[in-house]
Formats: structure tokens, sequence, C-alpha cells
């Protein structure tokens, strides 16, 4: 009897993805950037765009130019800018650094969290990889809210779905929640883009990938995420995707699928407490990251 070759789990997939999204080259990481500076967010474009050419025009040039020997030249041109900036300007400045300081932690509190997305994918992985895409934030959980979630999943729902009369309704759904996730992922995408070259950080000016790298980190959470769930949690070996395969259950709104019954793996304890430890760490280090 010839046996069969093992399959590529999951985990090891996963852990290919997060290694793909989190490497980047040194060479890129050390260059400086002088794509910054070039154009503001509309509202502040006119006036600091004035600055710069009446007032800070060798420190914009420096900067501009790659091969300058001069000194951080970001630093520089912020140190003219807020040296030739009115007073007042400079109070709209805190006042929106304070309210925009709030914003992370507010998109955190709001976003699922990675186990919500590690859930989805049991079922649908498409529209679990586009979700967490589009996330601007993930909310942190501790280990406990592994078992509770496990306890609560166990409950029976007061929320039934009927079937619905239109024979095509579901696909219109799953459209629809496929459109507004991939148009999520986009909006996110081109606000990664104005931020990374329309703003500047003032702690590395240098640097202009740093909104890039805080939007991989959320992708890169809910994949780790999704590792957590697979230690801690297991589903019932018969699954919808035996029944009737994996398209139909990508495609089906959940509302519209069979229960799925989780339960407590009760193995590798050690590696889900490590990693579940870890991923609040990392979560709650980003909510007291610097401002932009």
């Amino acid at each position: 009897m010839i046996a069969t070759p093992p399959r590529l789990s999951s985990l090891n997939f996963i852990l290919s993805i997060a290694a793909i999204f989190l490497f980047i080259p040194p060479s890129t990481a050390l260059q400086r950037s002088n794509k910054q500076f070039r154009q503001f967010f509309p509202a502040w474009q006119p006036l600091l765009q004035d600055q710069l050419k009446h007032n800070c025009s060798s420190e914009i040039q420096d900067y501009l130019d790659i091969s300058s020997p001069s000194v951080r030249p970001g630093y520089r041109v912020i140190d003219c800018i807020l040296t030739t900036m009115p007073e007042f300007r400079k109070a709209e400045l805190a006042s929106a650094a304070v309210i925009l300081g709030l914003a992370p932690s507010v998109l955190q509190l709001l976003s699922a969290s990675y186990l919500d997305t590690a859930i989805l994918a049991y079922r649908r992985p498409g529209l679990a990889v586009l979700l967490a895409m589009c996330s601007s934030g993930v909310k942190p959980l501790t280990a406990s809210d592994y078992d509770d979630f496990i306890a609560k999943m166990g409950t029976e729902s007061s929320t039934t779905f009927v079937i619905p009369r239109f024979v095509g309704a579901k696909g219109v759904v799953s459209l629809a929640e496929y459109f507004i996730a991939a148009a999520s992922v986009a909006n996110n995408a081109y606000l990664t883009y104005q931020l990374c070259l329309q703003a500047v950080c003032t702690f590395a000016p240098a640097e202009d990938f740093l909104p890039a790298i805080w939007t991989a980190l959320a992708l890169a959470i809910h994949l780790f995420g999704y590792i957590a769930a697979r230690l801690k949690i297991t589903t019932d070996a018969k699954s919808v995707w035996e029944d009737r395969g994996r398209l139909w259950s990508e495609f089906t709104p959940t509302a519209w699928q069979p229960k799925l019954h989780v339960k407590d793996s009760g193995r590798h304890t050690g590696w889900f407490l490590t990693l579940a430890s870890a991923l609040l760490a990392i979560v709650i280090d980003s909510l007291n990251s610097p401002s932009i």
C-alpha cells in the first residue's frame, strides 16, 4: 500500500504568508526618503507650500537632494516650518495632535478582533483575509477571551435567519459583502499612501514607510491570531466543506450556514498562552505608539 504524501498544513501556509509580509530588504529600510514635503493634505497645502517656497527654500532643497551631505535634513525642514509658522497655526496643530492621537485607540476598540476574523476563516477564509487587510487597528484580547468565546458559541442563539424566498438572495448578499470588503481594502490602501507621502512622522522624518508598517502590522496580527485560534479551538470533524465543498462555504453568507460547533482542543496550551500574550503585548504597545 502506497502512502499518500502529507498535505501542507494551514499553520505552515499562514507562517509563510506572514514571513513574506514582514520581510523588508535592509537596503530599502536604510535608505533616506525624499518623497515627503512635496504635497500635503488640502487644508494645509497652500500654507505649507508658501512657507517652504519663501522661508525654507534652502532647507527643502537639501532635503530633496538625496546626495546632499546635510545631516538630518528632514528635521531641519520641520524646524524651519515651526519657526516661521504663526502662533495660532501652532495652536491648531496642537489641537489636531490631541484629536488624532486618540484616533488609533478608537479604531482599535471599534475594529474586529483577530479572534473574529480567525473564526470567520474557518468557513470563509477569502472574506476573512479581506477584512484583515482593511483593518486599521486590532482589538486587544486576553487568553481568557478565547474561553469566553467557546462558552458563548456553545449556547443556543435566540436569533434565527429564515431561508430567503428569492433564489439568488444568498449570492447577492455574498457579492455585497465582498464588494464592501474590497472597497474597504482599497480605501485603506489609499489612506496609507496619503499618510506616507502627505504626512510626516515628526519622530522619524527620514522614513516615509511607517504608516505602511502600521497597516501591515494589523494584517500580521490577524494572521498570528488565526494561528492562536487554531492552537486553542477545534471544530467538529464533519464540516460543511466536506459535505458541499469549500467554494459553497466561501460564497454562502454565514447566517445561512449550519452552526459552527467549537470546543477547546486541550492541546498546545503553552504555545497558545505564549502567542496570545505576545499578541496582547503588541496590540497594547501599538496603542501607545507616537502620533504622526
